[in-house]
């Protein structure tokens, strides 16, 4: 469901709140907050007066009833949404590498792996199976800490178009399965790349996995066992990074 960029939406959590006044404070509306983080928040509360923004202090349950949560973290503000993009081929920058999911819909879990693109210096994250033009949700922003402030994030209704056009500007499309013989750390990555991840339920969808140049599985203790969505990008993007893991593209 496409949603009004003017509607307005709480985002709470002091680093979510910290990032979007660094990158689009324009797009600040209201500031709440508790008295203990009056500090924390100074420079920003300076800057909301000379805007003539409200900004207010508000006891614990109230901030709890503006975010419509307990994971405030004591501080509440009231913004224009931050939207999808729509995923175009012009949007990938010559030696960049970006992390694409296939039908990943918990908004804790794309919160937390985008927050792991950030630390990485990932260009951007495709969410696949998604409508573009949609906004990013609060425990989106929230999980995120601040990090999907610092990449593009794009969705798109078909993801399997989107990695053929990776693969025709360069990029080395490596999906992540656990019934491949290839094991995270055997070879290095080739870069660039796209990390392909897939749901927890099912893995990636055949379409998916056919376009990938190469596919790999993270080794673990645990026969039959499997990790979270969001841990598993972080230790592929941790090998990505360390340049020490993977395998190689079989274009």
């Amino acid at each position: 469901m496409t949603e009004s960029r003017d509607e307005e939406q709480a985002v709470y959590g002091l680093r979510t709140c910290r990032a979007i006044f660094d990158a689009r404070r324009d797009d600040i509306v209201r500031i709440f907050y508790r008295a203990d983080r009056l500090r924390a928040l100074a420079h920003i509360l300076k800057w909301a007066a000379a805007q003539r923004l409200v900004y207010r202090e508000l006891k614990d349950e109230e901030l709890q009833r503006v975010a419509g949560g307990l994971h405030h973290e004591g501080v509440v503000m009231e913004v224009r949404p931050r939207m999808v993009r729509r995923f175009t081929v012009e949007s990938i920058r010559p030696g960049t590498n970006w992390v694409a999911v296939d039908r990943v819909e918990n908004p804790h879990n794309l919160g937390a792996i985008v927050r792991s693109c950030a630390f990485f210096g990932i260009e951007g994250l495709v969410m696949g199976g998604q409508e573009p033009d949609t906004r990013l949700s609060s425990a989106f922003l929230r999980m995120s800490e601040g990090g999907a402030e610092r990449i593009s994030v794009f969705a798109t209704l078909h993801l399997t178009p989107c990695l053929e056009e990776m693969k025709a500007k360069g990029l080395a499309v490596i999906g992540l399965e656990t019934d491949v013989p290839r094991r995270l750390g055997a070879d290095p990555l080739p870069r660039p790349a796209c990390l392909v991840f897939g749901n927890e339920n099912e893995g990636l969808s055949k379409s998916v996995r056919q376009a990938c140049t190469g596919l790999v599985a993270i080794p673990g203790a645990w026969e039959g066992g499997s990790l979270n969505v969001s841990v598993s990008v972080g230790i592929a993007l941790a090998a990505l990074a360390q340049g020490a893991s993977g395998t190689k593209s079989s274009r």
